[in-house]
C-alpha cells in the first residue's frame, strides 16, 4: 500500500524569534524589501527562497510569520555582521506586520546606523 505525502500550506520551517527592544528592531529590520522583512540571527543553513515560518515576539506581543528566505549572511561576513538570515514577509498578513515595525521605527529608518544586513 502506497502513501500520499501530505500536502501543507505551510513552511517546514519554524523559527522563533524575540525582538525586545527598538536598537534590535532597527537592526533587523529589512525595509527594502517589498513587503518588508527581518534579519534572524542563526548558524543553521537555509537555501536561498526557502519557505519559512517565524513566530515573532515583538516587544512582547507574538505575531505569526510566513516568509522566504531572502538574505544570508555567512559566518565570517564582511563588516563583523552576524550569521543569518533576512526573511522576506509575503503578502499574506496584508502588511500588518510591516506597518508594526515601522510605526515602531517612526524616525528611525531614515537614520544611518548599522544593521545586521547594510
Amino acid at each position: 500500500m502506497s502513501q500520499k505525502k501530505r500536502s501543507s500550506t505551510f513552511p517546514k520551517s519554524i523559527i522563533t524569534l524575540k525582538i525586545p527592544n527598538e536598537k534590535i528592531l532597527y537592526q533587523s529590520y529589512l525595509s527594502f524589501l517589498k513587503h518588508g522583512g527581518l534579519f534572524i540571527k542563526t548558524k543553521r543553513a537555509y537555501q536561498l527562497g526557502k519557505d519559512v515560518f517565524v513566530l515573532l515576539t515583538l516587544l512582547d506581543e507574538t505575531n505569526p510569520i510566513v516568509g522566504k528566505v531572502a538574505w544570508i549572511n555567512p559566518e565570517g561576513a564582511q563588516g563583523g555582521r552576524p550569521p543569518g538570515i533576512g526573511v522576506h514577509f509575503t503578502a499574506m498578513d496584508e502588511g500588518k506586520i510591516r506597518q508594526k515595525i515601522e510605526q515602531l521605527l517612526v524616525g528611525k529608518l531614515k537614520q544611518e546606523q548599522r544593521t545586521y544586513t547594510i
